[in-house]
């Protein structure tokens, strides 16, 4: 029988099982769902093996060098049959049109489709035609090509700016989606013919983030940026609802007055046929008393609460606020304490930061900011040296 088991030192998982009298033991990557499926896959195939069926090998070699487990002999997949195999090609095409299908259904957004499809249809297929023509079908990719495609990326220009190079985050949204790609094509190996994931065991490439400045503000630069509005008070007010809410910004373009529940103390995020949040579904977060006042301030212009979602219209007012993210950046300019490039997001991971310092319990925090582990919730907590300094002591009170 096939066991499965987790390996902490290489942090993935290993199949092992006995194949024709022989031990294979295979590593199948950190997903926990792939290996599951491969184990009941491995599973299926050595009972068949024991009722008599014939087994042969793929001829494509497993990229973590022991062989794949054997599959039934038929007439699709006998050796020298052409319909085991399908082009690179025609294999991102099926998968993209089942991607284009998930996002009119609303499972995926429409921005992750057109990501996937400039990666896919773009630059790793162009990649791949320039740097190894021979490869046709999509089982003869292996780690290495992976690898190389990683190397290619890593010295490739930023395409705003071309004096500088692309951040690490470029390509690890790259490895991601390919891993995601990879995955679905071994889960549907009928259609592909693909057994292993090549792009699972590349690395990612570490951050090398130079800026020590905590992505979140102190009380006091909050105070600064606000003061620094000059009067703008949508602008003023947009902020302070961010600070107060934890809010992504696309959950606050959708945000509407009747969300708001002043009897009950709450406003809730909701999912709907033309939004979804990120994690797909709805969260309440409680009224703090300044998100009251502010919302006595904010005015009804229509039923949501900013009317943000004109963001392209090229003549905008200035007291519009479809340009609000550009009246933000120029408020930046003027405080040397934030980050180049930072934006709304900064007042998440700030909300987020004074709710966790203030002693709110951790998975309290999880549900007001609407992740889908505390793991999630802790890389948007930033403690700062005074407040470990406090904690310290309140700690050495107690000992007392």
């Amino acid at each position: 029988m096939a066991k499965l088991r987790f390996i902490k030192e290489h942090n993935e998982y290993q199949i092992d099982y006995y194949q024709n009298g022989k031990r294979v033991r295979r590593y199948l990557g950190p997903d926990k769902k792939h290996a599951e499926k491969e184990l009941k896959r491995v599973e299926a195939l050595t009972k068949a093996q024991k009722l008599g069926f014939e087994l042969i090998q793929p001829q494509t070699a497993s990229v973590y060098n022991t062989p794949s487990p054997a599959v039934p002999a038929t007439q699709e997949n006998k050796p020298g049959s052409e319909g085991r195999h399908i082009t690179i090609s025609k294999a991102i095409e099926v998968y993209l049109g089942r991607c284009e299908g998930a996002a009119q259904s609303g499972n995926i957004t429409k921005k992750t489709y057109e990501y996937k499809s400039s990666l896919l249809k773009g630059r790793f297929s162009e990649f791949l035609r320039k740097k190894f023509p021979e490869l046709e079908s999509l089982d003869e990719i292996q780690k290495v090509h992976i690898e190389s495609y990683r190397a290619y990326r890593v010295n490739s220009r930023n395409k705003n700016a071309p004096g500088r190079k692309i951040k690490p985050t470029s390509f690890n949204n790259d490895l991601r989606e390919l891993i995601a790609f990879f995955n679905y094509c071994i889960d549907n190996d009928k259609t592909f013919h693909v057994l292993v994931n090549p792009a699972s065991k590349v690395a990612k490439i570490q951050k090398a983030d130079r800026d020590e400045r905590p992505p979140c503000l102190t009380k006091e630069q909050i105070n600064q940026v606000l003061e620094k509005c000059n009067g703008d008070i949508e602008l003023r007010n947009v902020i302070e609802t961010f600070v107060e809410t934890g809010v992504r910004y696309n959950e606050l373009r959708n945000l509407r007055w009747e969300d708001v529940d002043l009897a009950k103390n709450m406003i809730t995020v909701k999912s709907r046929e033309e939004f979804l949040t990120k994690s797909r579904k709805s969260r309440t977060i409680p009224i703090s008393q300044r998100m009251r006042e502010l919302l006595k301030e904010i005015p009804h212009r229509s039923e949501k609460l900013f009317d943000l979602n004109n963001l392209e219209r090229p003549k905008a007012k200035k007291n519009n606020l479809c340009n609000i993210m550009k009246r933000f950046l120029d408020v930046k300019k003027h405080l040397p304490f934030l980050r180049r490039g930072e934006r709304f997001h900064i007042f998440r991971h700030t909300a987020i930061t004074r709710w966790a310092n203030s002693g709110v319990p951790l998975p309290v925090v999880q549900k007001w900011a609407g992740h889908s582990s505390v793991e999630m919730t802790m890389k948007y907590v930033h403690p700062s040296d005074e407040e470990s300094t406090k904690w310290m002591q309140k700690f050495s009170d107690l000992n007392k």
